[in-house]
């Protein structure tokens, strides 16, 4: 049957809500009606035929005492029933629909549904349908219900409806175009209801791809014997019927009996009555009885099952939460799928709780069935997955292991990119992951990575979000892609190691010069945190905050308690009051400043800092080691006993950063405890002419992370030497170093985008400056006339909109000059992570304005109402990624405020010509391979600071730097003119048509005696 009639079925099924729930049921509620009506018209219509056969059935078997007489009533359902269900009710929906009173209705209808089978009781029970019908009855809904889903104009009966001569009204629905019927359903309710785009039906297209390439591999050794076919996220089981279907298809026609048995599990009530009610339709009674109802990863319903081919489209981007929580959590994690022991290692696969979608395959990799002789296929795995399962999770953790797992244990067949669109109601990008535990040899140690993005062909009307599809001859040439193994344009293969890399931290020493001033030491009053909050209690409460805090504190409580905007509520009211405004105060940070211990160490580190300050003076100490010699060996000599944690505040309060100042030592080993080794942070160096070795004290704020690919030649010490060295003379590797694998699947297959020719752009524009200047002598000899005209007249107001540039599209040539510098962004640009300013002007991160203040905005914008201390500083001269970077570029900041803590902001390492950089990352290339750096596949993608690290910029010297500015500045300034101008004469032409219109301009035309000369 066409799309077109299975749509206009599906139309009119939901036409019916309309029609009849409209005022009963809230829109989010008519599927808890629609879906089941329509899986009991569909039993209804496969049993009337069969109807009387039945009632002497059961009346045969009550008189003979037989009480289990479902084996005998399904045999007498006929081959419609396929023999698998049964209703011994004395009723059919259509004898229902004489029913003119609603309690008798309610009645008959009841018994109606208690007269079916135990295995379609089940169905309605997970529909909860029987819930229904009460509000049903009281709306008087029943009854029109029934008598629509009956209508002459449609047929869900599997066989055709003829007229009086025997010609065919209406075809007869098989099994397969009730199924895509109930599935499109399924899927206008989801979007109806915004549900997760993960939770969507598969099309047919992409699973009969999955299906042959876990199949077609395969093909010539299957063997007349029994397979077991699953999936854990079944759904509506439409994809279990593709591969059995296909399974079946290659057997017969390599003369094979092949014996297939469905599993199956679904975790949402009305698709697991589904995928039932599909089964037992097609006479699979035992297939219906394997089909399990709960959550796969929870309550995994076949926790000792093994299958030969297992295939699924799990839910992305869904949070488990619930399931992690009742297997323990991550820490007490008691399922042994998901903590396994590997290299000698127990391996942790528990993902983020936001998104559980490769728990599926770590599920299905858990049920392989073990290669044997009599059993030499093992298991072949076909699972659909978003981008996010090719890269998120960092080394370590529990997405990149799940990923190192399958890659080292040799599992990984291929993944194949799918065309965007291909899926209902969801536009993220989707990959096919195909594995299994008998790779042939040529596949061995090796991935390879289909690009079928460009392989498609459009709907004739599009379903949802999907506007494309799978041809036949498409399936098979994919298929024939991945069989032929081979590298192309299309294809890549790698060797598993390709996507491993060693994750191990960079550390730079710390370098300070320090004085102990007595600004510094003021500090040290408030050194337990939230000094502006401490501060604003000290000018209120004095001394006695340190001193006898008991006697202040329930005065400090109810403050904090005024503060937080739960005190007096006229007390907010006085605008030009000076207090502070304050938010309400998080519990925890109230309860610190509670504390009476805090306040006293506070003290406690102010007089020892006053004191130190007596004994040692106010000079500056260039060497950070010599002043931590002199402040211990002071405080040895006035008596004065801190712990090594309140010394090391008192060192930090009065000690800033200096860049050429010696390291600061940390630790000096034993003469012989130790050897020399630059790579990983032992120096030597030489104290009262003995050499000896030591570690510095890492500077937090220079520490960094390095992927040392797996593959690089020489490892880590030679990546030492050519990545890390050149950049950071004093840098050093910090073990232990932790394995991690991703994907950069995007980036393998990037293609710059075509930027347009410059011979036909510059054409273009000379084509219209020539335009231009030849309407120039139109407006000399028409404006003077204006003018005189208006001259007495008050002048005509026109709205000016100003210029409207949202997006610069400058270029960045593929190619550089050979005296250019081409550096990874990690060597030109740090992360900075300064928090803990909330009385900072907050900011705005927009494509069109760059950074500005939310308050300069000419939009509304939401302003967040609770504590900000977690956002993040900016300072001028910072480069901002946002979510939208993936989009428009990274952008610049002239302003100092806060940004989310969502962003990324990032300062220059070395000196640079900030206005180049900004055009660079405005460039349409560049923000083609940023999007290439996404770790996440939301609407708003993240890009970290480490994938933006990785990416390759150019930088020419400082000088060409300013020029190159200085010629995109004025282009852009030449845009803005030409955009003027032509605002400008739009304002000169609509007062001068004012004019014109009114006859005042008598030199523009002449008159003669027979009237209006305008030759």
């Amino acid at each position: 049957m066409e799309n077109g009639q299975l749509n206009w079925i599906a139309n009119f099924i939901w036409g019916i809500a309309d029609d009849v729930l409209r005022d009963v049921y809230v829109r989010g509620k008519y599927r808890d009606v629609i879906l089941p009506m329509t899986v009991i018209r569909r039993l209804d219509a496969c049993l009337e035929s069969t109807k009387q056969d039945v009632l002497k059935m059961s009346e045969q078997l009550d008189k003979a005492g037989v009480a289990n007489k479902v084996g005998a009533l399904s045999k007498a359902a006929g081959p419609d029933a396929n023999h698998a269900f049964y209703n011994d009710s004395p009723f059919t929906l259509r004898d229902l629909q004489a029913r003119a009173k609603q309690q008798q209705l309610k009645a008959d209808f009841e018994a109606y549904l208690d007269g079916f089978s135990p295995n379609v009781q089940e169905i309605l029970d997970k529909f909860k349908f029987r819930n229904q019908i009460p509000t049903l009855v009281d709306a008087d809904a029943l009854g029109p219900l029934i008598e629509k889903f009956l209508n002459p104009d449609i047929n869900l009966s599997p066989h055709p409806v003829r007229d009086a001569e025997g010609t065919v009204r209406l075809p007869g629905l098989d099994n397969h175009a009730m199924g895509t019927i109930f599935e499109e359903l399924i899927r206008r309710f989801n979007e109806e209801n915004n549900e997760e785009a993960g939770e969507h039906f598969t099309p047919r297209d992409v699973v009969k791809l999955m299906a042959n390439l876990i199949f077609w591999p395969i093909a010539d050794d299957i063997q007349s014997a029994t397979y077991r076919v699953y999936d854990g996220a079944c759904g509506t089981g439409g994809m279990l019927t593709v591969a059995e279907d296909t399974l079946r298809d290659l057997a017969n026609s390599r003369g094979k009996d092949v014996s297939i048995h469905l599993f199956g599990q679904e975790v949402n009530p009305e698709t697991y009555a589904i995928s039932k009610a599909d089964l037992l339709l097609k006479g699979e009674g035992q297939g219906a009885e394997n089909m399990k109802f709960g959550s796969t990863l929870s309550r995994d319903a076949f926790p000792s099952g093994e299958f030969d081919f297992m295939l699924s489209n799990p839910p992305y981007g869904k949070s488990w939460k619930t399931d992690l929580d009742r297997m323990g959590g991550k820490k007490d994690m008691s399922d042994h799928r998901f903590v396994v022991q590997h290299d000698g290692d127990e391996l942790s696969l528990i993902t983020r709780s936001s998104d559980g979608q490769l728990l599926f395959l770590v599920n299905k990799l858990t049920k392989m069935v073990e290669p044997t002789d009599r059993s030499p296929l093992g298991s072949r795995i076909a699972e659909v997955h978003n981008g996010s399962s090719l890269f998120t999770g960092d080394a370590g953790q529990g997405e990149s292991n799940i990923r190192r797992w399958i890659i080292e244990n040799d599992w990984l067949e291929a993944i194949i990119a799918l065309p965007n669109n291909m899926f209902y109601n969801t536009q993220m990008e989707t990959f096919i992951w195909v594995l299994t535990n008998t790779k042939p040899m040529h596949r061995k140690g090796r991935i390879q990575l289909i690009d079928a993005t460009e392989i498609h062909q459009p709907l004739r009307k599009s379903l949802g979000a999907k506007n494309c599809e799978f041809s036949d001859q498409q399936i098979k040439q994919i298929c024939e892609i991945f069989l032929a193994f081979e590298e192309t344009e299309q294809s890549k293969i790698f060797p598993n190691a390709a996507f491993g890399y060693w994750k191990i931290r960079v550390e730079r020493p710390l370098r300070l010069h320090s004085q102990l001033t007595r600004k510094a030491i003021q500090g040290l009053r408030y050194a337990s945190g939230d000094e502006d909050i401490r501060q604003a209690l000290h000018e209120e409460y004095g001394d006695a905050l340190f001193e006898n805090f008991s006697s202040v504190r329930k005065q400090v409580e109810q403050t904090l308690r005024d503060w937080g905007g739960n005190g007096d509520e006229d007390s907010d009211g006085d605008e030009d009051s000076d207090a502070p405004k304050r938010t309400a105060i998080p519990e925890k940070k109230r309860k610190k400043l509670l504390k009476a211990d805090t306040w006293k160490r506070d003290k406690k580190l102010y007089d020892a800092a006053r004191a130190l300050r007596d004994e040692l003076g106010e000079n500056v100490f260039t060497d950070h080691n010599i002043f931590r010699n002199a402040v211990s060996d002071a405080l040895k000599n006035l008596g004065i006993k801190l712990s090594a944690g309140e010394q090391k505040i008192i060192l930090n309060s009065v000690s800033w950063r200096v860049e050429d100042a010696p390291p600061v030592i940390k630790k000096v080993h034993k003469p012989g405890k130790a050897e020399i080794d630059p790579l990983y942070g032992l120096y030597e160096i030489e104290s009262d002419g003995n050499p000896m070795v030591v570690e510095y004290e890492p500077d937090s704020e220079l520490r960094q992370h390095e992927r040392i690919p797996l593959m690089y030649q020489g490892g880590e010490p030679a990546f030492y030497q050519n990545e890390i060295l050149p950049h950071a003379s004093d840098a050093w590797l910090s073990v232990p170093r932790v394995l991690g694998y991703r994907i950069p699947f995007n980036k393998i297959f990037f293609k710059p985008p075509r930027i347009q020719d410059i011979d036909s752009l510059t054409a273009k524009t000379d084509a219209l400056l020539i335009e231009a200047n030849n309407r120039t002598h139109t407006r000399e000899q028409l404006l003077p006339g204006v003018r005189q005209a208006i001259t007495q007249d008050t002048p005509i107001s026109l709205e000016d909109n100003g210029p409207d540039i949202d997006n610069i599209g400058t270029r960045w040539m593929g190619r550089v000059p050979s005296h250019w510098e081409i550096e990874k962004a990690k060597h030109v640009f740090r992360e900075v992570v300064d928090k803990g300013h909330p009385d900072e002007e907050l900011l705005s991160v927009t494509q069109s304005q760059g950074v500005v203040p939310r308050s300069a905005l000419d939009i509304s914008v939401v302003m967040p109402g609770g504590d900000v201390s977690s956002y993040k500083l900016v300072q001028p001269g910072d480069f901002i990624i946002s979510l939208r970077s993936f989009q428009g570029g990274i952008e610049y900041s002239a302003c100092r405020g806060i940004v989310s803590p969502a962003y990324v902001v990032m300062r220059p390492k070395r000196r640079i010509h900030e206005a180049f950089f900004t055009y660079l990352m405005k460039t349409p290339r560049f923000i083609a391979e940023l999007a290439t750096a996404v770790s996440g596949v939301r609407q708003g993608k993240n890009i970290t600071y480490e994938d933006f690290s990785e990416i390759l910029v150019p930088i020419p010297p400082i000088e060409e730097q300013v020029q190159i500015a200085d010629r995109i500045r004025s282009l852009i300034q030449l845009a803005e003119t030409h955009q003027q101008l032509s605002q400008s004469i739009r304002e000169e032409a609509a007062i001068a048509a004012n004019e014109l219109v009114a006859g005042q301009l008598p030199c523009v035309a002449e008159r003669s005696e027979d009237g209006v000369n305008l030759s």
